[in-house]
């Protein structure tokens, strides 16, 4: 494979690159790809990864690869294998619409023969003749990827190899044993999940058939327990009709009610008419009587109110005159004796002795102790005609509604008549409906079941027939439940029959087991590491390898050689990598070299390799492959070299005809440059630019 050409818009540093930029292809040979750090150079060779193969060959993200601020990126291959033109294009936007053709070029046209990934994957791979992993391992050598394969463990070495060159019979046998495997011991575990020992179901059925036992000993005493009760129910009134006759007594109870209640505001009329019948001849007399009282009561009402006036008027004249005698007595009693002369009559104003004076005031105080008596005699009279003013009120207050209930007599009396005659109506519809269904008068009904009132013996037939239908109910739950007991014996059998089924599937698969994984570690392992890797692999990759070890460490390192290690060893069977050192004439382990030499030994036999893949043929009877890729991008190998040795790395590959093109990133310097094409990698303002500088 060749690329012609790369065209990208928008895709990570580059917003739009065209190279190269007229209309010209891309050189053959080495092409250094060259750049400050940070500036894209991984990011190219990931376009071209991403453009052939998707999100599958950078590992990325596809919103990871679109520049910033863009909604949508773009890549244009053009590629020419065996001088056939192809042309893919690749798009992802941001709102995850993914879109990839793949063209043929025919007559100077670009014909479509895949536009789904699917589809443009299985066609790519029909083209290239590889799978993807085998093609990127034999287009791309990952940055750190040589650093990898210098420290890797023999077991780590024969493991890339096997991958590498997808050594496809063996390795699907080896993937198909372990499905196999993995299959047999997951139904292994299923079924041991699954597994009970048959002789501890058995001891459950013993439980379970002595538990069948005592539910049918249980169910047979039930059943003779409903007969007795379905007797007794059977015997009582049908609680229907039982229903009907309470609800007619109580209707007869409720009429009763009326009728007491009516007799009751009866009464209650008579008591305050003050009387005890209530005809009429004794109801008008009443009235009469009444209407005469309340007459008379009011007439003497009037005069006991007179005769309280009276008396408040006289006690207020006796206490205005008592007022004046006692100033008078006061003005007497004050004035001196010695003055004698000068007392006076506060009366007439004579002029009075001490004797006078004296006679004067003791009549003064007669008048006033025979007042104060009659003061006390008119309350005392106060009082008497209160409490019978009081009396007299009491019963004029009561007149009035005695003679309003002697109206109201009459209407109580007509409802008394009324519910009486409802409620032998009442009992008549109860005694007829007696007779009608053949059953005794309540009274001896209520004997006869030992029953105080209907309510009880409806709650004695009730209960009867709770009990029954409990007792029903229990007998068709115990039939169900032993029903269930009888179905899980059944399943515990069959359960046990199952078990011992299991019990021998589940030996056979665990033979089974042991009998895949000797075949896929002893034989099928074994088989790739000892026929495929030792006897047909490494003699290929040692004969492409060595001329790039002699030439990538100036001729001190002449050969290389992987050595088989047995399955013992501590880093398990594989391949050690050995190198001839030619200075001192010594055979020498990757370990024992400098880090420069491990690195320009590495970067030689991850060439090798993929210099070998276009037509390396691990079994005999594999079929051969024309030679499809041709093209190899190396990312950053040369970073553990030395000057010197970059230059050689860089001369030996400008020479190398093993592939058509070699595009190879570096950040360091490189001496001997000329008649080598450069692709200039920069940043250009937000984004980053390429320039192709090809040698004629």
């Amino acid at each position: 494979m060749k690329v012609l050409s790369i065209k990208l818009r928008s895709f990570k540093p580059f917003r739009s690159l065209l190279l190269p930029d007229d209309e010209g292809d891309l050189p053959e040979g080495l092409i250094l790809v060259r750049g400050p750090n940070s500036t894209g150079k991984s990011s190219l060779f990931e376009a071209i990864l991403w453009g052939l193969w998707g999100a599958d060959a950078v590992k990325l993200n596809n919103d990871e690869l679109v520049s910033f601020g863009a909604a949508s990126c773009e890549v244009t291959i053009i590629f020419e294998i065996e001088k056939k033109q192809y042309k893919i294009v690749r798009s992802y936007g941001l709102d995850k619409r993914l879109s990839v053709t793949l063209y043929a070029k025919a007559n100077g046209n670009w014909k479509p023969i895949a536009d789904k990934s699917s589809s443009v994957a299985t066609k790519l791979e029909e083209i290239l003749n590889l799978q993807l992993n085998q093609a990127l391992n034999t287009l791309l050598v990952r940055q750190g990827e040589v650093a990898t394969i210098a420290s890797a463990t023999p077991s780590e070495l024969r493991e890339l190899l096997v991958k590498v060159y997808n050594i496809e019979l063996l390795d699907k046998m080896e993937t198909h044993l372990e499905s196999l495997e993995s299959d047999v011991a997951s139904k292994v575990k299923t079924l041991k999940d699954n597994y009970e020992a048959p002789e501890l179901i058995e001891e459950r059925i013993r439980q379970s058939e002595s538990r069948i036992r005592k539910q049918e000993e249980g169910l047979e005493a039930r059943t003779n327990q409903q007969a007795v009760l379905l007797s007794q129910v059977e015997s009582l009134p049908n609680p229907a009709i039982l229903s009907e006759v309470l609800k007619l007594d109580s209707d007869v109870e409720g009429k009763e009610r009326e009728y007491e209640y009516a007799i009751s505001n009866r009464d209650r009329e008579l008591a305050d008419a003050g009387l005890v019948d209530s005809t009429d001849i004794v109801v008008r007399a009443r009235q009469e009587e009444l209407a005469k009282e309340f007459e008379r009561l009011t007439e003497q009402r009037a005069r006991i109110e007179s005769d309280i006036t009276d008396a408040d008027q006289e006690i207020g004249g006796l206490a205005k005159v008592d007022k004046d005698l006692l100033k008078q007595v006061e003005t007497l009693q004050g004035a001196a004796e010695s003055v004698g002369q000068g007392m006076k009559c506060p009366t007439c104003g004579k002029a009075l002795s001490v004797k006078e004076r004296d006679e004067l005031v003791g009549q003064y105080r007669a008048t006033l102790n025979k007042d104060a008596s009659r003061r006390d005699d008119l309350s005392k009279l106060k009082t008497k005609l209160a409490a019978n003013k009081r009396i007299t009120d009491e019963r004029l207050n009561t007149i009035p509604s005695a003679i309003e209930a002697l109206k109201r007599l009459s209407e109580r009396q007509a409802a008394v008549d009324e519910t009486k005659g409802r409620v032998e109506e009442s009992k008549g519809l109860l005694k007829s409906f007696l007779k009608e269904h053949d059953m005794p008068p309540l009274h001896d009904l209520l004997s006869q079941f030992n029953a105080n009132d209907l309510a009880e013996l409806q709650r004695i037939v009730d209960a009867r027939s709770i009990q029954l239908e409990s007792l029903n109910r229990e007998i068709e739950s115990a039939k169900a439940e032993l029903d269930d007991r009888r179905r899980e014996k059944d399943e515990l059998e069959a359960r046990a029959t199952r078990m011992k089924e299991i019990g021998a599937e589940i030996s056979d698969m665990e033979t089974l087991v042991e009998h895949t994984k000797y075949v896929r570690r002893n034989l099928v392992k074994g088989f790739i590491s000892d026929y495929v890797v030792q006897k047909r692999l490494i003699g290929i990759i040692r004969a492409a390898t060595n001329q790039y070890v002699q030439s990538f460490t100036n001729g001190q390192y002449t050969r290389i050689d992987l050595v088989p290690t047995p399955a013992m060893a501590k880093s398990g069977a594989g391949l050690m990598l050995k190198v001839h050192d030619d200075r001192d004439n010594q055979e020498k382990k990757a370990s024992q070299l400098s880090y420069g030499d491990r690195t320009a030994v590495s970067l030689a036999l991850r060439l090798g390799i993929s210099r070998t893949m276009s037509r390396i043929r691990p079994l005999k009877d594999s079929p051969a492959y024309s030679p499809r890729v041709q093209c190899v991008l190396l990312d950053e190998p040369l970073g553990g070299l030395d000057r010197e040795r970059r230059a050689s790395v860089v001369r030996n590959l400008t020479s190398d005809q093993s592939f058509k093109q070699i595009f190879l990133i570096t950040h360091t310097d490189v001496q001997g440059l000329e008649g080598v094409s450069v692709i200039d990698v920069a940043k250009s303002g937000s984004g980053s630019t390429a320039t192709l500088i090809a040698t004629s």
